[in-house]
């Protein structure tokens, strides 16, 4: 049985990694417009938690990233119990 076919109720068997349903979705946010899939892509944001590493005005200012985007990812990321990254600069 090859380990690449293999499906299951609870996710992905996949070149020896196992992803949940949940994170499949995740693994790109597919509920966004394409321009800000691909905005997310040429920052190399691939995962919801990559979004941790940038603070949440970086993210609005992405070419496709709306209000309507913004309330989904963080809606996912308060979820997930994720953050954007903390602008320090907001604090000096």
């Amino acid at each position: 049985m090859d380990s690449s076919s293999i499906e299951g109720s609870f996710g992905l068997w996949e070149d020896c990694t196992y992803f949940t349903m949940k994170e499949e979705l995740k693994f790109f946010p597919k509920y966004l417009a394409i321009p800000a899939q691909r905005s997310l892509a040429k920052e190399g944001i691939a995962k919801l938690y990559d979004l941790s590493r940038f603070t949440k005005a970086e993210i609005k200012e992405l070419r496709g990233i709306g209000p309507d985007s913004m309330t989904k990812i963080k809606e996912d990321m308060f979820e997930e119990q994720i953050s954007f990254k903390v602008d320090k600069s907001a604090y000096q």
